[in-house]
């Protein structure tokens, strides 16, 4: 190795010691001017990453939603298609703080508005909730004693399909929630085994129930008699 290669790995040693909070010897005085640059020069040339050294992103968990974040207003297709999202904002629409952790995601990607979330369901199973993004819709289910879950979507699949949350274990059966767009008077929730059953829509277009087989899909219904 030439001398000057070997100037450029002890240049990079004792970069990677002053790192690590490390002493370095206390031979020879060093220059400081260009660190950076020598770092990057000795790594292309005896082949040390850089990683360690380099400026990235965070990367670590996502970041949870913050409420007032993300979309600034709801549309007014998800608003017609979903009532509940035009009325003011109530002391029950106020999402539980476990939730925030698991919309991040959504926020980052789609910029859910936790602020602009609406309850449509709530009971002595939980809650359900409808929070809008740009572009998609999300209902957030929060079980009384269980993890909170969510399911998002296209808000355009939504107005036209309702939303169903996926099943959730409880020592009854399972529990499903969800909303129904406007005009549906009722659901049809179509499980993996036995018949459909079919649900009243509430007045915010919710709609839960305990099933005694996991849920396939969610219709539109007639009125239950």
């Amino acid at each position: 190795m030439s001398d000057y290669s070997k100037r450029l790995e002890q240049r990079y040693v004792d970069a990677s010691r002053r790192l690590a909070g490390e002493p370095a010897p206390a031979a020879r005085p060093r220059r400081r001017r260009r660190t950076a640059a020598w770092l990057i020069a000795a790594a292309l040339v005896i082949g040390v990453p850089t990683l360690a050294l380099a400026t990235r992103p965070w990367d670590g968990p996502t970041p949870p939603a913050v409420p007032g974040a993300g979309l600034a207003r709801v549309s007014a297709a998800s608003a017609a298609a979903f009532p509940v999202l035009a009325r003011p904002a109530q002391a029950r629409d106020v999402l539980p703080r476990s939730a925030l952790s698991i919309l991040g995601v959504q926020q980052e990607t789609t910029g859910v508005n936790p602020r602009l979330a609406r309850q449509v369901v709530s009971g002595r199973f939980g809650a359900a909730y409808l929070i809008p993004g740009d572009g998609s819709l999300c209902l957030l289910v929060a079980p009384a004693g269980g993890p909170v879950r969510s399911n998002c979507t296209r808000a355009t699949k939504a107005a036209a399909d309702g939303l169903l949350s996926a099943g959730i274990h409880e020592p009854g059966g399972t529990l499903v929630a969800g909303v129904a767009p406007a005009g549906w008077p009722a659901v049809t929730i179509v499980t993996r085994v036995g018949r459909p059953v079919v649900l009243p829509v509430n007045p915010d277009g919710g709609f839960t129930a305990v099933l005694s087989s996991p849920p396939v899909a969610v219709k539109r219904a007639a009125s239950p008699r």
